[in-house]
């Protein structure tokens, strides 16, 4: 029998979320590209899916944003010269450098 709208979908008795206890998992898609931008550089889409299996990775990036790292798009043309695609790089503030402000 299908279920209906108004019945809705049941959950499993012993599901765990992370509200419920559940663990996050090590090396989670996020953390992968948020170690990407820190030790490898700029990511595309595309690169962010073949290395990393992540389909949606305006998301990622937005989540990294809230989380605090300064994030900036970069809108880049194809290599074919027909569109245009992001690349996000982190911004890391520079260390050892004295404002005009604090010399």
């Amino acid at each position: 029998m299908a279920k209906t709208l108004a019945t809705g979908r049941r959950k499993a008795l012993f599901t765990k979320t992370l509200a419920t206890g559940r663990k996050r998992q090590n090396g989670t898609k996020t953390e992968k590209v948020l170690k990407h931008l820190i030790h490898v550089g700029p990511i595309t889409t595309w690169e962010a899916i073949l290395l990393y299996r992540a389909t949606r990775l305006s998301g990622l990036i937005w989540e990294l944003k809230n989380q605090g790292h300064n994030i900036v798009s970069q809108r880049v043309e194809n290599d074919n010269g027909r569109g245009y695609h992001a690349e996000y790089t982190l911004m890391v503030p520079l260390r050892g450098r004295v404002s005009k402000n604090n010399a």
